[in-house]
């Protein structure tokens, strides 16, 4: 039983929370808070725009979904008679330096403001501190839960000294 209380462990420090990137809300929210100080999910018709401001109708998404964004951004600016913005973020994988520059081309091509969230605001490094991750542990905490997980195994399948059920 105690052996698997350390597997728990071990897995539940290893796929902790903080080994996700933040969320497009956690982005939206933390670069209007340093930079666009709008309002945030304002509901137009078949819609709702991620920052409205005085200005600009902005969407917020990934470098990788610009297309889904550039037209997001003209109908929001279409509804509330604001200028298109576009705010995207590198923040994975699939978002590359060179697909935000293509984006900002063809966005500025068609009279949209884009901006690069990442030059602002990094929303990851705001989130609270979650439980470290296996990795992050310290080598001798690592030899130390190895160490205890070997003696419970031990403990559990000898037969001499039963383990009481915790």
């Amino acid at each position: 039983m105690i052996a698997k209380k350390y597997l728990f462990l071990l897995f539940t420090l290893f796929f902790s929370v903080s080994l996700f990137a933040a969320s497009e809300k956690e982005w939206q929210e933390a670069w209007n808070n340093a930079y666009a100080r709008g309002k945030l999910e304002v509901s137009v018709t078949f819609g709702r725009v991620d920052i409205l401001t005085n200005e600009y109708a902005i969407e917020v998404d990934h470098v990788y979904k610009f297309h889904e964004g550039i037209g997001q951004a003209l109908h929001y600016a279409y509804e509330t008679g604001k200028k298109a913005g576009l705010a995207l973020f590198i923040d994975g994988k699939k978002d590359t330096k060179e697909k935000f520059n293509y984006a900002k081309k063809l966005a500025n091509s068609l009279g949209i403001k884009v901006w690069l969230m990442n030059d602002i605001v990094d929303p990851n490094k705001t989130k609270p501190k979650q439980e470290s991750r296996l990795s992050e542990l310290s080598r001798a905490k690592r030899k130390q839960i190895w160490r205890e997980l070997i003696e419970a195994e031990r403990l559990a399948t000898d037969k001499t000294h039963p383990m009481p059920d915790v």
